[in-house]
C-alpha cells in the first residue's frame, strides 16, 4: 500500500491521511483498506480510522530466457513441437498462442504465450520463438512388374521417331512408362490408366531417326503412385 497515493481527504482538524499498514500487498481487484488520519495536534487530538476502495491493477511478468522450439515436419501444426527452457519473473508456463497451425517448411517465426501460474494476479505475455519446419518425405513406393506383351517397331517418318509398345499391368494402376537406350538416362511418356485388365499401350516420340537404335537396344520402366519396372 505504500506504493499507493492518498489524495482529497478532509477532517475536521490539519491532519494526515496514511494507510493503516503500509505493508499490505493486496491481490488483484478491488480491496477495501484501513486508512488512519492523524491530526497535527496530536496532544489533542485522537487518531480515527476509515477505509478506502483500492483498485490493484494486474502485474505484467517480464521474459528472462525466450524458450525454444523443438523441431517439427512439415504437415504437423505447431502443438507436434515442443518448447522448452522458457524463464520468466514468476511460475508460468509457455504454449504456442495458436497450436493449430501449420506452417510451411523452413525456418519460421511462431507466436508464444506466457500464462503465469497465479493467473489472477498477473498478465499473460507474448514472444515469438524460431521453429524449423522439415520438408515431409515422400510416402514410400511399391516396385511391380509390367510385361510387355506387344513389343513395336520403331518407325522414322522424316522428322521424328514413334514407336509404341503394349504393356500389362495392375488392374486400374495409372502408369508413366519412361525408356531409355543406357540406362542412365530416362524419357517418360503420357500417363496412361490401366483398365479392367490391366493391359494398356505407350507411345513414345523423339525428333531425329533413332529406329535401328530403338528397335535393337531399348529398356522400360514405370512410375505411379507406387513405382513399377520392367526390362
Amino acid at each position: 500500500l505504500a506504493d499507493s497515493t492518498l489524495s482529497d481527504g478532509e477532517a475536521s482538524v490539519p491532519g494526515t491521511f496514511s494507510f493503516t499498514t503500509l505493508s499490505t500487498a493486496p491481490d488483484a481487484g478491488t480491496t477495501s483498506q484501513g486508512v488512519t488520519f492523524t491530526p497535527t495536534d496530536v496532544a489533542n487530538y485522537n487518531t480515527i480510522t476509515t477505509s478506502v476502495n483500492l483498485t490493484v491493477n494486474k502485474a505484467t511478468p517480464t521474459l528472462t530466457t525466450a524458450p525454444s522450439a523443438s523441431a517439427i515436419t512439415f504437415g504437423q501444426t505447431l502443438a507436434d513441437s515442443t518448447l522448452s527452457d522458457g524463464e520468466a519473473s514468476v511460475p508460468g508456463t509457455f504454449t504456442f498462442t495458436d497450436p493449430t497451425t501449420a506452417p510451411a517448411a523452413g525456418t519460421t517465426s511462431q507466436s508464444v504465450t506466457f500464462t503465469p501460474t497465479d493467473a489472477a494476479n498477473f498478465n499473460t505475455i507474448t514472444t515469438t520463438v524460431s521453429i524449423a519446419v522439415n520438408p515431409a518425405e515422400e510416402p514410400p513406393t511399391q516396385t511391380f512388374l509390367l510385361q510387355i506383351t506387344n513389343k513395336g517397331l520403331a518407325v522414322y517418318d522424316g522428322t521424328k521417331t514413334v514407336i509404341t509398345h503394349e504393356f500389362l499391368g495392375i488392374p486400374n494402376q495409372s502408369y508413366r512408362v519412361e525408356f531409355s537406350t543406357n540406362l542412365s538416362s530416362w524419357t517418360p511418356s503420357p500417363t496412361q490408366l490401366t483398365g479392367p485388365t490391366g493391359a494398356f499401350s505407350a507411345t513414345f516420340s523423339q525428333d531425329g531417326d533413332h529406329a535401328a537404335t530403338w528397335n535393337s537396344n531399348m529398356f522400360f520402366r514405370a512410375t505411379s503412385a507406387t513405382s513399377a519396372t520392367s526390362p
